[in-house]
């Protein structure tokens, strides 16, 4: 109920004060456009960002122990050094667009990698993920994706 008061008042000073309220309505447009498109930008900064680091993963028995035979290759080719990435780790099927094995939260590594750095390190099986038959590990293919990465100057 507070709102028609305020647009009560609105447009009270509106018919008293019309020029000074339309310049007012047209800066506070103004301003929340500014607002709106600095917001875009900064999202669309940080999506350039991420993108540019890579994250392959693969089944690999040979490097990796059993616990842990995920492989996960992080590459920066990002100008700004990474400090920390979350991702999710899917298992897919061949032709098939839902992962059986998918982790349920994300994976977090706090390695840091300058540009062009670049890591590998071994990650365990995410759970079967409800209603997905078990498949053999190794005959899926693996596939990890961001949730969130962390760039500045190192500690």
């Amino acid at each position: 109920m507070v709102w028609i008061f305020g647009v009560g008042i609105g447009l009270t000073l509106l018919f008293i004060f019309p020029k000074q309220m339309i310049i007012l309505i047209f800066c506070v447009i103004v301003g929340l456009g500014i607002f709106w498109i600095s917001v875009l930008y900064k999202d669309y900064k940080y999506a350039k960002k991420i993108e540019s680091v890579v994250m392959l993963a693969t089944f690999n028995d040979v490097r990796c122990t059993a616990e842990f035979p995920i492989l996960i290759n992080f590459i920066n080719n990002n100008s700004e050094t990474l400090l920390s990435i979350n991702f999710n780790l899917g298992g897919y099927r061949d032709g098939y667009s839902a992962p059986n094995y998918n982790s349920a939260i994300s994976y977090t590594s706090d390695r840091i990698l300058a540009s062009g750095q670049n890591y590998e390190a071994c990650w365990n099986i995410p759970a079967l993920k409800f209603g997905q038959q078990a498949v053999p590990a190794e005959s899926l293919s693996w596939k990890a994706t961001y949730s969130h990465a962390t760039f500045g100057n190192p500690p």
